[in-house]
């Protein structure tokens, strides 16, 4: 009976620590993610400074500021401003819908009849698409609003994150152990899952990381070298787009190819498709594969799905939170048949992944 009630007990200070911290969870997610991507570099460090574990962790901390968090800070800035120009344009009619179907209709008539074969009509594809913008400009003003009404808490999730990410760097095998210890799951499994965990976790962000911001970057520089409007904004949604595995950037650039083919500007056309499909698609065919299919050793349809279905439920973090779940699911699964089985051959030494 104490043990039961006992048992009870810490189930419920479980609960409620858990509800405690829920409002910091994306600043202990990303303190995580910190921890073991830079691990390895604070272990170095460590060995270089003579096992000063303290210092060696600051300057780990000093390099991840200076190399993700500071630039990924200016990008936001540099976004939400590009945002606020965006809004004001479309509001004074200086990006107006209207214009832009009429100069593809005006330079492919055979739109209209296409449209009006399928029981479309011009005049009401213009109001469908001005409302649109208009929604679009809404959603844009009350986002950049939003972030800077939320600037002191984006602020403040940096800093918790920093400082946990701190303790996770400079105790993380102290830390890893006590849950080892405190798990009752059995330490070849606990190890298992934990090095799962490890793996996907860098492997995602690590690759989402360097090929979002690549293909952003190129997708930017090719928007504004084209002169179009909100070329960093486009460059922020692009990099975010590009987390998605399969369709990515291409969700964005596709269309504006489209457009440029259509009105006759065929050269900014060809341009576009070319850094589309040569730069852009070949940095995620390259990349994404080496930097995260091959360290989460799942196919890129389970990633694919999980990510979206991460992305869905979680907002931005889901696609770390996804493709780890999936490999729990997966890791669980492989340790549960390998037992079962009790080592026949045919399932020894292989995997489900």
């Amino acid at each position: 009976m104490e043990k039961k009630i006992f048992t009870l007990l810490m189930l419920f200070f479980t609960c409620i620590f858990i509800w405690l911290i829920s409002p910091f969870y994306s600043a202990i997610l990303w303190a995580v993610a910190i921890a073991i991507i830079f691990y390895p570099v604070k272990i170095y460090l460590e060995n270089y400074f003579s096992r000063k574990k303290t210092l060696a962790t600051v300057i780990t901390l000093v390099l991840c500021c200076i190399i993700v968090i500071i630039p990924m800070t200016m990008i936001v800035t540099l976004t939400v401003n590009e945002a606020q120009i965006l809004v004001e344009k479309v509001k004074s009619d200086e990006i107006n819908a209207d214009k832009y179907i009429e100069q593809m209709e005006s330079a492919a008539p055979v739109i209209n009849n296409s449209l009006e074969k399928i029981g479309l009509n011009i005049d009401k594809l213009k109001e469908e698409a001005h409302s649109s913008l208009k929604t679009l400009g809404t959603f844009l003003s009350k986002s950049s609003f939003s972030f800077g009404k939320s600037t002191i808490e984006f602020f403040l999730n940096v800093g918790v994150m920093l400082y946990l990410a701190f303790f996770f760097l400079r105790d993380g095998k102290k830390i890893s152990n006590i849950i080892f210890n405190a798990l009752p799951l059995g330490d070849a499994r606990e190890r298992r899952l934990f090095d799962e965990f490890k793996e996907v976790t860098r492997a995602t962000v690590k690759g989402n990381i360097v090929v979002a911001s690549l293909q952003g970057f190129v997708g930017g520089l090719a928007f504004w070298c084209l002169d179009i409007p909100g070329a960093a904004l486009w460059m922020f949604v692009m990099a975010v787009a590009s987390m998605i595995p399969a369709i990515g950037a291409a969700i964005v650039w596709v269309p504006v190819m489209c457009y440029f083919f259509l009105v006759g500007e065929y050269m900014d056309a060809i341009i576009l498709l070319v850094i589309g499909c040569f730069v852009i698609s070949l940095l995620d065919n390259l990349l994404r594969p080496i930097l995260v299919g091959r360290d989460t050793k799942m196919p890129d349809y389970i990633i694919f799905i999980s990510t979206i279905g991460g992305i869905a439920l979680f907002g931005i973090n889901g696609f770390i939170i996804g493709p780890i779940i999936a490999a729990m699911f997966f890791v669980s699964w492989s340790i549960f048949i390998k037992e079962v089985k009790r080592g026949d051959d045919l399932y020894k030494g292989t995997d489900v992944l």
